[in-house]
């Protein structure tokens, strides 16, 4: 894929996500779902990608999760260190209030921080009519709303507080990779798969 992407004059990709709780429960939940008999879409990918860095890094040919010289940057989704707990809306919408400010305190302490997002970390289940059985297995679409929207704005408060800068993956890569060995100058940025970042 990393290939793919530079052979198409991607500067940027960021779904490297080296979360070992994360892998370990998808890996629980794919295998249950394959023991009951049924199929899932879902991709758990090569568990190689927990030893990845946690920093942004051009990827290597032979493994888009070693440090290399492609001419691609990695902008990896944030975790803490050593137990590589995924900092991500979700995680920040449904944790409590003091395991929040731990995660986004150790965050913060990183010159990069990748805060992925999704649509549905700011859904609210009656208002947008999901379906019972959906809000049964998904522990975000039972948070209310309100809460939600305070824990990501107490979140981005804690980052203004801290020095931080808000952008667009595309500009904060044409900013590590002004940084990195092996940069060939600036040159346009494709489209990523994530928009939201936070780099010191």
């Amino acid at each position: 894929m990393i290939e793919l992407l530079c052979q198409r004059g991607y500067r940027y990709d960021s779904s490297t996500f080296p979360a070992i709780p994360y892998y370990l429960a998808k890996a629980a939940v794919l295998g249950l779902i394959r023991l009951a008999g049924r199929r899932s879409g879902s991709i758990l990918g090569s568990p190689a990608v927990l030893r990845a860095p946690r920093e942004p890094y051009r990827p290597g040919a032979d493994s888009p999760y070693r440090r290399g010289d492609q001419p691609i940057v990695e902008l990896p989704i944030a975790v803490t260190p050593w137990l590589r707990l995924h900092v991500i809306g979700t995680t920040l919408v449904v944790a409590p209030e003091w395991l929040r400010r731990r995660l986004v305190a150790t965050a913060l302490a990183t010159p990069f921080f990748n805060l992925e997002l999704h649509g549905i970390d700011l859904a609210d289940a009656r208002a947008d009519g999901f379906p019972a059985a959906l809000v049964s297995k998904q522990p975000d679409l039972r948070v209310p709303l309100a809460r939600k929207l305070a824990a990501l704005d107490a979140t981005l408060k804690e980052a203004r507080s801290r020095g931080a800068r808000f952008l667009p993956l595309r500009d904060a890569a044409e900013q590590v990779l002004g940084g990195l060995p092996g940069n060939s100058g600036p040159a346009p940025v494709g489209q990523g798969a994530r928009e939201r970042s936070r780099e010191r």
